[in-house]
């Protein structure tokens, strides 16, 4: 029988809440073939977000020492990276994505900024349809244009869907195309890069000229939606 032990912290939190309670279950059950798991350093941040430590058994042994994890959206990462920790386990998300990438999603977010995020949410949509069908991202040569029309190998065509995977290829708010890079192994399902520059339209910057790309849209839709 899987048991869950909630632990308290150091700040004496004398017992689970619902949203951790549904935080630690989600991260027992992410986990394959767990007999026990214990929590500590539980600790709720802006948007239903929980973030904290877990050690578990398994079935062929001990786990070493305790990971971090974080819960949002109904789903545990029991792997998460150190810049998803600075941003999701922050009392302040959008100063700590200022911080890190010198994107500016404070209060009253511009216009800008939720048309990028609406834009890169369609695009990434889009290339995950068109790799679902034909195996493959576009290539750097047809670039974000293989949303609209089948390019490169054109065995693959057959397999394309009719009428493509969006009806235009967005402009950024600064009228300016959107940088697209394939992944750099073919065939590998790595995510492909799609970015904008920002206002300035040159590499860097910080607010309205900062560089934002696809590794950026799960902050900037958790922060918008706050």
């Amino acid at each position: 029988m899987k048991r869950l032990l909630c632990i308290a912290t150091l700040l004496a939190v004398s017992a689970c809440t619902s949203l951790t309670e549904q935080a630690q279950q989600s991260v027992t059950t992410t986990l394959p073939k767990v007999e026990t798991i214990e929590f500590r350093n539980l600790e709720q941040y802006p948007g239903n977000v929980v973030c904290g430590e877990y050690k578990s058994t398994q079935r062929w042994g001990d786990s070493r020492g305790f990971h971090r994890f974080i819960y949002r959206d109904g789903k545990s990462d029991v792997r998460p990276s150190r810049e998803d920790r600075s941003v999701f386990c922050s009392g302040d998300p959008a100063a700590s994505l200022h911080a890190l990438t010198g994107i500016q999603a404070g209060p009253g977010h511009s216009q800008e900024l939720r048309t990028v995020a609406s834009d890169l949410a369609r695009l990434q949509t889009a290339l995950e349809s068109h790799y679902d069908d034909v195996a493959s991202y576009p290539d750097n040569e047809t670039g974000l244009q293989g949303l609209l029309t089948p390019g490169g190998n054109l065995l693959r065509a057959g397999k394309y869907r009719a009428g493509g995977y969006l009806d235009a290829i967005p402009l950024d708010p600064w009228q300016r195309p959107y940088l697209y890079a394939a992944p750099d192994f073919a065939g590998a399902r790595q995510p492909p890069s799609v970015m904008t520059l920002g206002a300035d339209g040159q590499p860097g910057g910080e607010g309205d000229a900062a560089d934002i790309s696809l590794d950026q849209l799960h902050y900037l839709q958790h922060i918008l939606e706050l």
